[in-house]
């Protein structure tokens, strides 16, 4: 049974299959066959899917279904556990989060966080005050 983590950004898909083995994971632009993309990545039997989404809603309401289908618990756009110490939250978008809180998860300690999407972005994450 393992995990599978999708970022819907605005030209392609990004997943990552999360089973006892080391993740896998994929990159499939939106003209492609990302179901296909997607069904030769899962390996093992789905137990949740989580998606991270900035597209619109025609596209997220065209993958909804067929991601229901792979798992019992489909997740979009979930909250995330981190205090935001930004001036300005709207300027957070998921990804950033989302990367934030998998370095949380996977190191415990402090760290810098590079997202290189459309643009660059920086994040300190401190985790003496959980921000």
């Amino acid at each position: 049974m393992s995990d599978l983590t999708l970022d819907l950004g605005n030209s392609a898909l990004k997943a990552v299959a999360w089973g006892a083995s080391a993740p896998v994971s994929a990159r499939v632009e939106w003209g492609a066959d990302w179901r296909g993309a997607l069904r030769e990545l899962v390996a093992s039997p789905i137990t949740r899917v989580i998606v991270s989404s900035v597209v619109g809603a025609e596209r997220l309401s065209e993958a909804r279904p067929w991601l229901a289908e792979l798992a019992g618990e489909l997740s979009v756009n979930p909250s995330t556990p981190l205090a935001i110490g930004c001036r300005s939250e709207a300027t957070i978008g998921r990804d950033r989060l989302y990367a934030a809180w998998g370095a949380w998860v996977l190191g415990g300690e402090p760290a810098v966080v590079v997202d290189a999407g459309t643009a660059v972005t920086v994040d300190a994450l401190a985790l003496r005050d959980g921000r």
